[in-house]
Parts: structure tokens; sequence; C-alpha cells
């Protein structure tokens, strides 16, 4: 197995004292079937940063996306 990129997360969950990165760096990396994958972790989809701008300036269509996710109305209801 090899690391195809890296990525820093930039939302942590119910963590305010925590500090945020100064600069938001986008992780992408291309495969052999020419498919371009940006990356983000679990709370960073609530979020405009990182994903919103991977798709709008980066042009990502296809996400690799690793979460714990959990079912909560309104809004986090994933079965």
């Amino acid at each position: 197995m090899r690391d195809l990129s890296g990525y820093w997360k930039i939302n942590l969950f119910d963590e305010p004292a925590m500090d945020k990165p100064r600069e938001v760096t986008h992780s992408t990396f291309s495969t052999d079937f020419h498919v371009t994958f940006g990356m983000f972790t679990c709370f960073d989809i609530m979020w405009k940063e990182p994903a919103f701008d991977l798709v709008n300036n980066e042009n990502v269509t296809d996400f690799v996306f690793p979460t714990a996710w959990f079912s909560q109305l309104p809004f986090l209801s994933g079965n």
C-alpha cells in the first residue's frame, strides 16, 4: 500500500478551544483511470472549506470522505 495524499483536518467536532490552521490546504490525488479525488474528513463536510472550494476552484467532482457518522435529527440523519 502507498500513500496517495495527505490531509490536515480543518473543522474539529466540538473542539472550540483548538486552533484552526492559518491556511486551508486542499488535498487531491489523481488516479490512473483519470479521476481526480478531493479529500476531507468527517465534520469538514458541514463547512464551506474545503469541499466547496474543491468543487468550485479546482473542479473536483469525486471525493474520498472517511467519517465516524451517526444519526441525529434534524441535520445528520444517515442510516
